[in-house]
């Protein structure tokens, strides 16, 4: 006889069609409200991810020749920091690692590999506003972070953010 598929794998894949079609949903719906305010206003809503890259992602060369850049630049930065970073915020990295020349000047160490230069990027320039939101949505340190790290960043942040 032939194998049948397991019922979790059945059912796995029924909840992944289900996403697929509320995502599609979503979408339709986002782009059906973009032409509703477009008419409503009189200007006309260019699809933001069709054609442009998103911000950081205007790499000139390969992620690779990104990272042998940041790395020639900044080189106290780790290999798996570089790494992370280049991921993370592509050609934007230079305007936030801009004004650093050592590692002393990153600012606060606040354990796995996040700093004070980036978490004042995220707060400037993301609106983060808390050490879940830094470490869990925007960086995904959270994962990897010494377990003190989100302390000391909440300490930070309401001193500082």
């Amino acid at each position: 006889g032939s194998a049948r598929p397991s019922s979790r794998a059945v059912a796995d894949s029924r909840t992944l069609s289900r996403i697929g079609r509320e995502h599609r949903s979503a979408q339709t719906s986002v782009q059906e409200g973009e032409r509703v305010l477009s008419e409503a206003i009189g200007k006309v809503a260019l699809p933001a991810t069709r054609k442009r890259p998103f911000p950081g992602g205007n790499l000139p060369g390969s992620l690779a020749d990104m990272h042998a850049t940041v790395r020639n630049r900044w080189p106290f930065l780790s290999e798996a920091n570089v790494a992370r970073m280049v991921r993370s915020y592509g050609t934007l990295i230079g305007d936030m690692l801009e004004p650093v020349r050592s590692i002393e000047s990153l600012g606060t160490d606040f354990g796995g590999g996040l700093y004070e230069v980036e978490v004042r990027w995220l707060v400037e320039h993301e609106w983060a506003k808390t050490a879940d939101d830094i470490l869990w949505r925007r960086t995904k340190l959270g994962l990897s972070a010494p377990p003190e790290t989100g302390g000391k960043l909440s300490t930070w942040l309401e001193a500082n953010g």
